[in-house]
């Protein structure tokens, strides 16, 4: 049997998920409890969140860290700790918001801004006074930033930069700086329509003035100054034993407005700016700079010289992003001996834009040991609910790039990027409130896991007296939350999952161009999840690649191989190559690509050949076009399975470990799957199939047919891991359901009875109840244990074997034989093995329900932020059976 599956087998895995911890200086005796409740809780690694700790760095910090890091040592636990006191990552524990206090703005944020001075027509003259043009004026301010922002004021340094007239209707961009004297502009218009920009740098832009400059090398050290340093200087002898690392919480460029979603380059107010970035254009755009500023936002003017400003503008944000926030945060943690994790904001579309992101998703966590990504709020949603929800700030959630968007930027960065060996990460679980149970979080992990990601924070494990109205739901919660235990299963499951994904590679060979450059341009173009979805639906897995591993092929271990075909990057190969449909590319792809050509690697555009490329200094690759559909069918020979029928629901991953290949398939409908599956591709020195059963820790014998089929069912929300061994000998292993007769026994009167988690398992009085039950309506604001109690009869002389089968319920439930339990599960349908716990005779079965709390917790409706109407079923709605089958 391979390695991987012996240590699982065996109880041995690593520490994968380390969900959040917040801290807010409980005292000593509830810090030590809680690092219990999450070493109990299957978690051997914790994520400190400063955030709402009163004293970050402060005396009682260090007081709290020090019983923390006692409590891990004694646990064998590992920490790793979240790197700012407020949210998002910049803010530097205050040192910045001193320096706006003292009025020294180096290290602040600034923004280039402008203000449309007049438009004229041919002939027509401008005549403004200086007090007319020296100011951008105050910013205009959404709802979300009335909330956040500070109130308008002038820095010192805030100035006019300059005053450019751009020709709106010519074929060719045309931009005429205007004289500025001590009596204003004075200027008549030529020939055309011409537009007035006034341009300005200043600091009043965005909603956070106070955090650091992502595109200064001198801001973004404050951070490590500010938190790095004092935690090395504190716990120098911890760092890499204890302490694994730091966590960068969604850090912004910051320009804008706050967390509004949908804005591309040209239609934001203000952009980024600082020195270096000054000098970036100064050495690209010559001594005329500034008169390529107005074609950031001018949408009148030439769309090539467009284009190409704006790409060549955002090319040098994020590489500054890149080298001065990522890479030097990195740098010094790996020279610590510790690691650099976290994520920046990818909801819809967001990672290739500034604002409340980083510019570029590769770029922006370039520095980072693991490719990071978070999922809250509802932003994944089981299938069939992915609509375009509206919540409190943002303007609509696209499903698409939740679904087949979110979770591929990590796995690929993960893939791509040799520095982070495969890692990647994804906090999970928080503020979907209170209605989330491990029902949903069974299926939200799954989701993740199928598509590549290898490692979670779940959020979050909050001390603070219950009900914590912070982002729930919250796993412990002082003992109220009834699915502790449950949530407990659920992480081993996901611990055992995630150590048959790590440390391998997974089998991709289709590579799908990421649209960073397509986006900067503000030409037309489909995101590269658009395509990712129909490949994913046809169980083609695949890849994002950036425009970076033709330009960075050193970093990236990039390599173009005419003799196989093939484009290598770090450990992928990629067979095909897509181009979703897009007005420009970039320079760097468009060169990557002619070479791909050259070497006979197919190269497909979707829809129509780009327009153009954005710097125009070479013409696009000839590459055949074909639509969408037709890449798909093309890519099918790569799917990982063939399943008849088809099925757009069901997910699948392959991933080659170290003795073993592992089939990972997912149905994501709400239906049972009962098809066939064929592997594509199983290694010629195979010896053994068998499927893994993580969630019970065991080994199942599989039948593929003659032709390496094999047959469902599969049902829903449940992870099917198959194993294609590459070892010499493995244990005889059991079958997956007995082929002997099988009767059904029906069970419908039961004891009931119920209690609050925090007084489990003192139950109260008991009642008598014929299935199926309905407990809501008899006590509306439930949230608890409900129990279930019966007796029956076993005689192993005529009963080999017995299972009990439980539906009608969504969350977790435990079952218990004799006062033994037979195990948890959170998916329906539930079906438990009950032969190893019987005896002779009478036997009692004893059914526990675990809720969830949003009847104790009313959760808030995000558009009306009123309390909303509870979804989930208290009690058994459908019989429970008994499944005997007979002895031989």
């Amino acid at each position: 049997m391979n390695q991987k599956i012996a240590e699982l087998l065996s109880g041995k895995t690593t520490r994968y998920v380390f969900p959040f911890f917040w801290l807010r200086g409980e005292d000593e005796q509830t810090l030590r409890e809680y690092m219990h409740v999450i070493h109990d809780a299957g978690c051997h690694a914790v994520c400190l969140e400063s955030r709402p700790h009163p004293d970050f760095c402060g005396p009682r910090w260090w007081h709290d860290l020090d019983i923390i890091i006692d409590e891990a040592r004694k646990l064998d636990m590992k920490l790793w700790i979240l790197d700012d006191s407020h949210f998002p990552t910049g803010y530097c524990n205050g040192a910045l918001h001193a320096d706006l206090a003292s009025g020294d703005y180096e290290r602040l944020r600034q923004s280039v801004t402008y203000r449309i001075l007049s438009t004229l027509e041919d002939g027509e003259s401008l005549s403004l006074p200086c007090a007319d043009i020296q100011s951008p004026g105050e910013p205009v301010l959404t709802r979300a930033d009335r909330y956040f922002m500070k109130p308008f004021e002038v820095f010192p340094d805030d100035r006019l930069l300059d005053v450019v007239a751009v020709r709106t209707n010519e074929g060719q961009a045309s931009c005429i700086r205007l004289p500025v004297d001590a009596e204003g502009v004075r200027w008549t218009a030529g020939k055309g329509t011409w537009r007035v920009y006034g341009l300005y740098l200043t600091r009043n832009r965005g909603p956070h003035r106070d955090y650091m400059n992502m595109l200064s090398h001198e801001s973004c050290r404050t951070l490590i100054d500010a938190v790095y340093e004092p935690h090395w200087q504190h716990y120098a002898e911890e760092f890499g034993k204890t302490i694994l690392g730091f966590f960068s919480d969604e850090p912004e460029i910051g320009n804008g407005h706050i967390y509004q979603t949908g804005r591309r380059l040209y239609e934001e107010e203000d952009l980024p700016w600082s020195t270096e970035l000054e000098e970036r254009l100064r050495a690209c755009w010559g001594r005329d700079w500034t008169l390529q500023l107005p074609l950031l936002w001018e949408q009148s003017a030439d769309r090539q010289a467009a284009a190409r400003v704006r790409c060549q503008y955002m090319d040098a944000v994020t590489r500054l992003v890149q080298k001065n926030f990522s890479e030097q945060i990195g740098d010094w943690c790996r020279s610590h001996g510790v690691r650099y994790i976290g994520h920046l904001i990818e909801d819809d579309g967001q990672h290739t834009r500034c604002g409340s992101s980083l510019g570029h998703y590769f770029r922006g966590l370039a520095g980072q040991d693991m490719a990071g990504i978070d999922d809250i709020g509802g932003q994944v949603l089981p299938q069939g609910e992915d609509l375009d929800l509206h919540s409190k700030w943002q303007d609509h959630r696209d499903g698409t790039f939740f679904h087949f968007g979110l979770a591929r930027l990590a796995s690929s960065a993960a893939a791509l990027e040799p520095a982070k060996h495969g890692n990647a990460m994804c906090e999970i679980f928080g503020n979907y409130g209170w209605s989330e149970g491990v029902n949903l979080e069974k299926y939200l992990a799954d989701h993740f896991m199928v598509r590549g990601i290898n490692h979670f924070v779940p959020h979050a494990f909050s001390a603070a007296p219950f009900p914590d109205r912070d982002c729930p739901p919250h796993f412990y919660a002082h003992g109220h939350n009834p699915q502790y235990r449950h949530f407990g299963a659920l992480v081993r499951y996901m611990e055992r999952v995630c150590h048959l994904i790590s440390d391998g590679r997974p089998d991709v060979h289709v590579g799908v161009l990421y649209h960073a450059e397509a986006d900067w341009s503000g030409g037309n173009y489909q995101p590269c999840e658009r395509i990712g979805r129909m490949l994913t639906e046809a169980q083609v897995d695949h890849h994002f690649i950036p425009a970076d591993v033709f330009e960075e092929r050193a970093r990236y271990g990039t390599r173009i191989d005419a003799a196989d075909k093939c484009l290598h990057i770090g450990n992928g190969t990629y067979h095909i190559f897509l181009i979703p449909e897009a007005d420009f590319l970039s320079l760097s792809a468009a060169q990557g690509i002619a070479e791909m050509q050259s070497a006979g690697i197919p190269v497909l555009s979707l829809g129509r050949t780009p327009d153009a490329v954005c710097s125009g200094e070479r013409a696009i690759p000839l590459c055949p076009v074909v639509t969408p559909e037709k890449a798909v069918q093309v890519c099918r020979a790569w799917a990982q399975v063939t399943c008849m029928p088809r099925s757009r629901m069901l997910r699948c991953m392959q991933y080659h470990g170290a003795d073993y290949d592992l089939i990972y398939l997912v149905n994501e409908s709400d239906s049972v799957y009962s098809g066939t599956v064929h592997f594509r591709s199983v290694p010629e020195d195979t010896r053994h199939i068998y499927r893994y059963d993580a969630w019970n820790n065991r080994c199942v014998a599989v039948q593929p047919d003659a032709d390496g089929m094999l047959s469902g069912p599969w049902e829903p929300r449940k992870g099917y891991l198959y194993i294609l061994d590459r070892t010499e000998d493995i244990p005889e292993l059991a079958a997956e359901s007995a082929e002997k007769k099988t009767t059904v026994c029906p069970l419908t009167r039961w004891m009931r009875s119920v209690c609050r988690a925090e007084a489990y398992p003192d139950f109260g009085p008991e009642r008598e109840v014929t299935l199926p039950d309905a407990y809501e309506l008899e006590d509306p604001s439930f949230g608890g244990f409900i129990r279930y109690e019966t007796d029956f009869m076993y005689d192993p002389d005529a009963t080999e074997r017995v299972q009990i089968a439980v539906q009608g319920f969504q969350e977790g439930l435990e079952v218990f034989v004799n006062g033994q339990s037979a195990g948890i599960q959170c998916v329906p349908e539930y079906r438990f093995e009950l032969t190893p716990f019987l005896r002779r005779g009478s036997n009692r079965i004893r059914l526990e329900q675990a809720t969830t709390l949003e009847r104790v917790v009313p959760r808030m409706d995000t558009v009306s932020l009123k309390p909303a109407e509870p979804t989930n079923h208290l009690g058994i709605n459908t019989v429970v059976v008994l499944a005997l089958t007979e002895t031989a």
